[in-house]
């Protein structure tokens, strides 16, 4: 962390979880509720739990392979790997929703975890 945090950095874990559930007005959020979670927030807690950070590196993977396997079948460039991850737009691929729902469930479990 630098030496003067700001923003999100400047929270505790615990902090962080409190100010959640005060901004969602829940005890205990569900993945329903942070569904509208800022990004920035997430990549801040993706820092602090290096788990949740595996899961959206994961979902980042195959997003990009199957752009690989898309542009080798096709012979163009899809490009819309990072884009369609942080637009939470529907996938069917079963993999990928795999990964983003664990990424849900792992959300979910740490912003509800207690010291």
């Amino acid at each position: 962390m630098p030496a003067n945090p700001t923003g999100w950095e400047s929270y505790t874990d615990d902090g962080l979880r409190a100010f959640i559930r005060k901004t969602f007005q829940a005890e205990h959020p569900t993945a329903a509720d942070l569904a509208s979670i800022d990004r920035e927030l997430v990549r801040d807690i993706e820092r602090r739990d290096p788990a949740l950070a595996a899961l959206h590196q994961e979902q980042t993977d195959l997003i990009k392979a199957d752009d690989a396997a898309r542009e080798e079948a096709n012979g163009a460039p899809v490009g819309w790997a990072e884009d369609s991850l942080d637009s939470f737009l529907p996938d069917t691929d079963a993999k990928l929703a795999d990964a983003k729902a664990r990424h849900r469930e792992r959300l979910v479990t740490w912003v509800n975890a207690t010291a």
